[in-house]
């Protein structure tokens, strides 16, 4: 299932008590919990009632006792277990088949989710797999185009700013988002956001301005310029060739 799939089941109220998010976007899982959280956990009960769990060191029978305790002030324990171990590597857990037959059923007081971050979720393992068939399972994958632009058109005009479309597009192209093996994400390309809406003199961000801000990571364009010349865009890779050549010591 999908980052839409998520926003759907959670505003219907249909999210099971056991989850496991997991994909290339980081930003998008921590913001998933994060709502699970604010919607759960009262904010002044959060070192009683919201319990982190490092998944390298934790074993399943220590997840499920904390699962199974109540929560103190909240409406709902959540117990978020950051990379547990077997979801992604081989690793001896004597409780782990037991986690699959929790995972599967309703907890009540609490709610579990796993989360493996973007680094490991190409290494889901088999038994990863079976724990995704268990529970609540929601891979968050990169953003179509159309959900992209409209995370940078919010974020713009949020500063009081604007972003026409051709500039909208090659700001993403720039960025080399959807680039094949590339390591920009959501979390970055916010930060990059802001830059831009700081430097942003005017009303509305330009052309010059993106390039001014974003080209100064030289390897995204270099990526960017042979996916472009791979794909026969000769446009695009003469944009992109400008652009390095522009930057200071780009060209070398």
């Amino acid at each position: 299932m999908a980052y839409k799939d998520f926003v759907n089941d959670r505003n219907k109220g249909i999210l099971k008590d056991v989850l496991l998010f997991y994909g290339a976007e980081d930003f998008l899982m921590n913001w998933a919990v994060e709502s699970i959280v604010n919607e759960y956990v009262d904010e002044a009960a959060r070192d009683i009632d919201l319990i982190h769990l490092e998944g390298e060191q934790v074993t399943a029978a220590d997840i499920m006792a904390q699962a199974r305790a109540y929560s103190m002030f909240s409406e709902r324990r959540v117990v978020v277990v950051r990379n547990y171990l077997p979801l992604f590597r081989k690793a001896a857990d004597v409780s782990a088949d037991e986690l699959l037959s929790f995972a599967s059923q309703p907890q009540g007081s609490s709610v579990v989710i796993f989360v493996v971050e973007s680094r490991y979720s190409p290494d889901l393992t088999s038994y990863g797999k079976k724990l995704a068939k268990a529970c609540g399972a929601y891979e968050f994958s990169r953003l179509e185009r159309a959900d992209l632009k409209a995370f940078i058109t919010k974020r713009v005009h949020t500063a009081g700013k604007m972003i026409a479309r051709r500039e909208l597009d090659h700001m993403i192209d720039v960025t080399g988002y959807y680039n094949k093996g590339s390591l920009y994400d959501l979390a970055q390309l916010e930060k990059d956001i802001d830059k831009i809406v700081r430097a942003c003199s005017g009303d509305a961000v330009n052309m010059q301005l993106i390039e001014e801000i974003l080209i100064g990571d030289s390897d995204r364009f270099v990526f960017g310029l042979v996916d472009a010349l791979v794909a026969g865009d000769r446009g695009k890779a003469l944009a992109i060739a400008e652009a390095i050549i522009r930057d200071e010591d780009g060209s070398m």
